[in-house]
């Protein structure tokens, strides 16, 4: 939630200047501009040139919102959800962000959508969720345009549709999006919704790795590994693990294990093979458990490349 908090303001920063600062900033608020409360507002919350006060910055983003301001009322739902500088209440939450999003903020239709998906201060709708996430889709938020996809791809509330999940999929991508970037390089492995293409799978799964999805770093290990639509590269598969196993990814954990222990890639080391494999195990990953169980009993007992 602050993390959307922090992405409105730098929105919120870029619409307005104020020539003479926060003393010009507070002038314009007390005399009613709402602009310049909201701005006010997310100054105090984030402490840019005034002195971090949550209370404050509900004030005056209360009064921003109360008179139509769309980005307070997001705020002010992100606010009652994180309860800062108020008390938390995921009803009022709701409430704030629907008025958002009924104005037109693409991030606060996006928003609207995740809480009719996961039934988040609203009962779950799906056909709720699909109706925001395509108003703001439409509007070019990405993260909309990647759930959209979802939504086609696996027919929630609305009726599934391959072809349109790829071309939202492909739309988001190409703002960057890493989970549209990852969703839309299965879609080119398996054939999904599109001909099969390795290459581009192999080149979607790499500007999603780069961007540190831990499922595609993975994959892309795997690819690297079984030489699947990229010529072989045990040290490109190595290197791709032991990111995606950094990030917690219980396959990747156990085959950067086995590349140690082998020296498959990296150089050979028994005791950075068994920690990664310890670690997938102790995540649940079965063929590390196996594997971590007979080292155990049998010393000699090599895990399976």
């Amino acid at each position: 939630m602050k993390k959307l908090l922090l992405a409105l303001l730098l929105t919120i920063c870029t619409c307005v200047s104020f020539a003479n600062g926060i003393a010009d900033l507070q002038k314009r608020a007390e005399a009613g501009d709402a602009e310049a409360q909201c701005h006010l507002g997310s100054y105090y919350f984030f402490a840019e040139g005034l002195e971090k006060d949550p209370e404050k910055a509900v004030y005056w983003l209360t009064k921003a919102a109360e008179k139509g301001n769309a980005k307070a009322q997001f705020m002010m739902g992100l606010f009652c959800y994180i309860g800062e500088g108020t008390a938390k209440d995921l009803k009022k939450s709701v409430e704030w962000i629907t008025k958002a999003a009924q104005q037109g903020l693409p991030v606060a239709q996006f928003q609207l959508g995740f809480n009719y998906e996961i039934g988040d201060g609203v009962e779950q709708d799906w056909a709720q969720a699909f109706y925001w996430y395509s108003q703001a889709a439409a509007q070019g938020y990405a993260d909309a345009q990647n759930n959209l996809g979802q939504c086609y791809r696996n027919g929630c509330g609305v009726e599934k549709d391959l072809a349109k999940a790829v071309e939202w999929y492909t739309r988001a991508a190409e703002q960057s999006q890493s989970n549209a970037q990852f969703n839309l390089a299965e879609c080119y492995e398996y054939g999904k919704g599109v001909k099969k293409d390795l290459a581009k799978a192999v080149d979607w799964y790499t500007k999603a790795a780069e961007q540190g999805n831990a499922g595609a770093q993975n994959v892309l290990g795997l690819f690297y590994d079984n030489g699947n639509g990229v010529e072989r590269d045990i040290k490109k598969a190595a290197y791709w693990y032991e990111k995606a196993a950094k990030q917690g990814i219980p396959q990747a954990q156990y085959n950067i294990g086995v590349c140690y222990y082998y020296g498959d890639g990296v150089k050979k080391d028994r005791h950075q093979a068994m920690y990664w494999i310890k670690l997938s195990a102790e995540n649940g990953f079965a063929d590390a458990q196996n594997a971590l169980k007979k080292m155990c009993d049998e010393p000699t007992t090599e895990p399976q490349n």
